[in-house]
């Protein structure tokens, strides 16, 4: 645990790491790249429902009305795509 908050206090690389906290390819947290693209799939799809002009401003006031259309324009971008 000290080495992730030896960098964040220096700001220097993994690589630099002093020798008493261990070599980097120890101490490296790996990136799971799968969960980062489901991740970015669920984020690409967010940043699409704002571009509805509708649903950004929730022009609807009540819930049903909201969510009828929240599923008519997932729909539409499952269809667009």
């Amino acid at each position: 645990m000290e080495a992730p908050l030896w960098l964040a206090r220096t700001g220097s690389p993994w690589r630099d790491l002093p020798g008493e906290l261990g070599r980097w390819h120890n101490v490296y947290i790996p990136c799971d790249h799968s969960r980062y693209a489901r991740r970015n799939l669920v984020e690409r799809f967010f940043n699409k429902l704002k571009q509805f002009r509708r649903i950004a401003t929730r022009y609807e006031k009540h819930t049903l009305p909201f969510l009828a259309m929240l599923h008519t324009v997932s729909a539409f971008i499952s269809i667009r795509n």
